[in-house]
């Protein structure tokens, strides 16, 4: 192809590069000389039929599996998180982008060691390891009552956790 001005097959004059040939119609615009009003409309129709409710975000959620422990604790909070956010805002409501849906997560707090310090999520350390640990895991820290680690706590693991749901449920829309 050339560089120089074209006249393309709808008609239009436009300066053509190393692109293979588009079926512009379907588009409502030439990639050469820009419409940028039906060239936006089509790209943010095409957005908006991709955004999903968080009643679709929550039947994925509950229709995938995990294989380990720390995997269905992930989920669960992650399914938690939304069945927080529907409660708070409706299972029709549609979040704009993945900022607007962490901060509806986070339900005010400002990250997610804040959220599970402040209470948002479990409390106790045994209900925290319940969730997210092997029987055998369990039996080593007494039910949660030892560190899980050297570096954290168990509200520090939650917020681990919970930070692994946000991503989960932000990978979806």
């Amino acid at each position: 192809m050339s560089t120089s001005s074209e006249t393309l097959k709808n008609g239009t004059v436009g300066k053509l590069s190393n692109y293979k040939s588009v079926n512009v119609r379907n588009f409502g615009a030439s990639f050469g000389m820009f419409q940028p009003s039906s060239l936006w409309a089509c790209f943010y129709s095409l957005y908006i039929a991709k955004m999903k409710t968080l009643a679709d975000i929550q039947k994925q959620l509950e229709n995938q599996t995990a294989r380990s422990a720390w995997g269905r604790g992930v989920l669960n909070f992650a399914v938690d998180l939304v069945g927080d956010a529907i409660e708070n805002n409706g299972a029709e409501f549609t979040p704009s982008n993945r900022a607007e849906l962490e901060g509806l997560l986070l339900n005010g707090a400002e990250n997610w060691e804040q959220y599970s310090r402040g209470g948002g999520a479990l409390i106790y350390d045994g209900d925290i390891a319940g969730a997210l640990c092997t029987p055998s895991e369990l039996k080593k820290t007494k039910n949660g009552q030892r560190r899980p680690n050297k570096n954290e706590e168990r509200l520090d693991t939650q917020a681990r956790a919970l930070f692994q749901a946000c991503q989960k449920i932000l990978a979806l829309i």
